[in-house]
């Protein structure tokens, strides 16, 4: 198990977060830290606890706490009792196993990776609704669940199959504002990616799976991604495992990717790639009706535009 955030603590947080952990998995209600504790060292402690370990996330929803003198003392709230978290604990082992236990089989974590996202984007559906969707029972047990529950489920997955995994947490730019929002950083060949399940979720082009947010960069992610400052994030910098990159789909020039959809489209109904310069997105977005009376005349052409990394997904 990779414990990212365990490792940003300092002494007295981590003596809290090991107490913590060990009262949940013990299923008790009370412990107590001693030393010069404020609570600032609680909560972090808490929050390093819960992001490092998605398997313990559905036990325990919130806590009390007072301070005597030296001793601090926590009472734990458990969202579900004791024989529910035992039922859980078993089916979201069982769900683990029977849908990834084999990629255990596979050498490649690019490709174990891949069929996690795509598993997700065609069996998860996005859910606010859903009562477990902050957590792993609503994506793992209901195929339902918001960014939280899926970054957590993609957390625990990858505990199982020993890939480095953590839960980024902090705000997501939308066109009505920001919102809270948790994604995913992995770690292949010792290169860190960022991976945003949810917001390729359901998010079908024209019957295909998004790869937008799947291993992308720093450059890309922070576009419309803010982490919190709480906590230190690994430098994600390399694009070359990125869908776009991988795929020779990421063009520098316009024409490079004209040429590229006339050539595509000889073979198959629906195109994508990726325009890497930023200042001719608009032109290129004009010139679709020159390709279309052009090339395609009898045709209609559709397209998806994803105005933040400029990718496209065309349809003819």
């Amino acid at each position: 198990m990779f414990t990212f955030y365990y490792s940003q603590l300092n002494s007295i947080e981590k003596k809290i977060y090991n107490q913590y952990l060990s009262t949940l998995k013990e299923k008790k209600n009370t412990f107590i830290v001693t030393g010069n504790i404020k609570e600032e060292n609680l909560l972090r402690a808490r929050d390093a606890l819960f992001f490092d370990h998605a398997e313990i996330y559905e036990q325990s929803n919130a806590m009390s706490y007072m301070f005597l003198g030296n001793m601090l003392k926590v009472e734990l709230d458990y969202y579900f009792s004791i024989e529910d978290i035992k039922k859980y604990e078993q089916e979201i082992i069982a769900s683990v196993i029977n849908n990834f236990k084999f990629l255990k089989m596979l050498s490649s974590d690019y490709d174990k990776l891949k069929y996690i996202h795509d598993y997700f984007c065609n069996h998860v559906t996005y859910d606010l609704e859903e009562e477990n969707a902050f957590n792993i029972l609503g994506p793992l047990l209901k195929n339902r669940g918001v960014c939280q529950g899926v970054a957590m489920s993609v957390k625990l997955i990858c505990d199982y199959l020993k890939i480095k995994c953590y839960i980024a947490y902090g705000t997501l730019k939308k066109d009505d504002g920001e919102e809270g929002h948790a994604w995913n950083v992995v770690n292949i060949n010792d290169n860190w990616y960022h991976l945003d399940l949810t917001n390729d979720l359901n998010n079908y082009q024209f019957s295909l799976v998004s790869y937008d947010y799947f291993l992308i960069s720093d450059s890309d992610i922070y576009k419309t991604h803010t982490p919190t400052k709480d906590f230190k994030m690994m430098p994600c910098i390399d694009n070359k495992l990125n869908y776009y990159y991988m795929n020779h789909i990421a063009f520098n020039s316009l024409s490079k990717a004209v040429d590229y959809i006339n050539n595509a489209f000889k073979s198959r109904d629906v195109v994508r790639f990726r325009l890497l310069s930023n200042d001719e997105k608009d032109y290129f977005t004009r010139i679709f009706t020159r390709i279309k009376l052009t090339s395609y005349q009898s045709m209609k052409l559709e397209y998806v535009f994803n105005k933040h990394l400029n990718t496209y997904t065309v349809k003819i």
